[in-house]
C-alpha cells in the first residue's frame, strides 16, 4: 500500500534535479514560467537596449522669411516710399531700361543635402550629421536701413549690390539628439509598419563657401542715385571687392516630425523645423 502512494505522489510532482550534498531541489532558470519579468522578458529588455544604427540621406528647403530679415534691411512694401528701385520711381523713370529696376530685395534661401548616422539604443540616439547647403539666391540691392540722411531720415540710396557666385554655399556639420515616441509599433503590425513622432535638438557649425561680388556707394554720393550701388552696377563698373562676411556660422537645430519604419529595416522621415535657417524636407534611413 505504502509502495502504491508512494509512486502515486512520484507521477504527479514535478521533476526537479536534487543537490547530492544537501537533498534540496535545484529549480531551472529554463523550466520558469515568462510571467514578464523573467527570461523572456530579460533578452527582449536586452534587445530593445542594444545599440542600432541607420545612415540615411537627407534634403531640405531652407529659407530665411522676408519678415524677419525687414528687421535688418529694408524692401520694396507699400509702407516704404523711399524703395529706390520701383518702377514709378525717380531712377527708374530717368533710366527707363535699367536692368535693377522692378526689382525687390532678394531672398535667403536654399537646398541642402547630406548625409546623417543615427547610433540608437531604445527611443533616443544621437544623429551625427554633415549638410552641403547650395545657396539660391540672385543679386539685388541690400540697404540696412540706417538713419543717415538729412532729418534723421534713411538714406535709400547708400546700401550695397552683392551679386553671388555661382559656388555659393554652406558646409555644415554637427551632433543632434533625437527622441522618438511611438504611434504605431511595429509588433501591432506584425512587424510590417511603425509610426514615431520625433523631437530632436542639436549644434553644429557652418562655413560658408564661395564668393560674393559687392559694388558700394562712391562715398560722398549717397542721398542721390548717381553712384549708388545700383547704379554702378547697372552701368558696368566693375565689383569694388568680395564682399566681407563672417565664415564661419553656428548651427543650432530644432527637429519636429513623423518617421514611418518599413519591417525595422528602412525609414522615411519628413520633418520640419530650425536649422539655422527654418527648413523642412525629408530624409531616407536604412538601419542594420
Amino acid at each position: 500500500m505504502s509502495a502504491t502512494l508512494l509512486a502515486a505522489l512520484l507521477a504527479t510532482s514535478p521533476a526537479h534535479a536534487f543537490d547530492a550534498t544537501t537533498h534540496v531541489p535545484i529549480v531551472s532558470s529554463a523550466a520558469a514560467p515568462d510571467d514578464g519579468g523573467g527570461v523572456a522578458s530579460t533578452t527582449s529588455a536586452s534587445q530593445e537596449s542594444r545599440l542600432r544604427y541607420e545612415v540615411s540621406f537627407r534634403f531640405r528647403r531652407m529659407q530665411i522669411p522676408q519678415e524677419i530679415m525687414d528687421a535688418f534691411f529694408t524692401r520694396d512694401l507699400p509702407s516704404n516710399d523711399g524703395w529706390p528701385l520701383r518702377d514709378t520711381g525717380a531712377y527708374c523713370t530717368d533710366n527707363p531700361g535699367r536692368g535693377t529696376c522692378g526689382s525687390d530685395r532678394p531672398s535667403l534661401e536654399g537646398f541642402a543635402y547630406g548625409l546623417e548616422l543615427l547610433i540608437k539604443a531604445r527611443r533616443g540616439g544621437a544623429v551625427i550629421w554633415f549638410d552641403y547647403a547650395d545657396a539660391n539666391m540672385v543679386g539685388g540691392y541690400w540697404d540696412d536701413g540706417d538713419q543717415e540722411g538729412p532729418n534723421n531720415t534713411n538714406d535709400p540710396f547708400d546700401g550695397d549690390y552683392i551679386r553671388p557666385g555661382r559656388d555659393l554655399g554652406l558646409v555644415m556639420f554637427g551632433v543632434d539628439y533625437q527622441f522618438e515616441l511611438p504611434a504605431v509599433k511595429l509588433e501591432k503590425t506584425k512587424g510590417i509598419f511603425g509610426l514615431d513622432f520625433i523631437v530632436g535638438t542639436g549644434i553644429g557649425l557652418g562655413i560658408m563657401v564661395g564668393e560674393l561680388d559687392q559694388w558700394a556707394a562712391v562715398d560722398g554720393a549717397p542721398f542721390g542715385y548717381a553712384d549708388s550701388a545700383f547704379d554702378l552696377f547697372d552701368r558696368g563698373v566693375p565689383p569694388d571687392a568680395d564682399k566681407q562676411v563672417n565664415r564661419f556660422w553656428p548651427v543650432v537645430d530644432l527637429n519636429l516630425g513623423f518617421k514611418l519604419n518599413f519591417a525595422d529595416r528602412v525609414s522615411l522621415r519628413l520633418e520640419g523645423g530650425l536649422h539655422t535657417m527654418l527648413y523642412y524636407g525629408a530624409t531616407l534611413g536604412f538601419r542594420f
